[in-house]
């Protein structure tokens, strides 16, 4: 699978990856995603997003972050917006909490 994205492609998935690690993408969630991408570009990376595993999405984190997110300031602003759409609905699982550090991680 090409895992090559634009900017907000690559932004919106790592947001779906976060939102659904618990199961379920909660309706908070889909609103501060909402708020932040148009409703094409949601349906063209929930598409994908479902096709790919979790390996290839992390993979994809890999492959992408130093073009995409070529800045501390960047990363730091994108690790913000994780964790708003994550408290966004009042609720953080462990789950939750290790999949923020492990893309923290990731986009170091």
């Amino acid at each position: 699978m090409n895992t090559e994205l634009n900017k907000e492609d690559f932004l919106l998935l790592v947001m779906l990856y976060a939102a659904n690690v618990d199961g379920r993408i909660q309706p908070e969630e889909w609103r501060s995603i909402r708020e932040k991408y148009d409703a094409e570009a949601i349906r063209r990376m929930r598409c994908q997003f479902g096709k790919m595993k979790d390996a290839e999405i992390l993979e994809c984190i890999e492959q992408n972050k130093h073009h995409l997110l070529p800045t501390d300031a960047d990363r730091q602003q994108f690790m913000e917006d994780l964790h708003h759409l994550v408290d966004s609905d009042d609720k953080k699982s462990p789950v939750e909490v290790y999949l923020l550090n492990l893309v923290e991680q990731l986009l170091s």
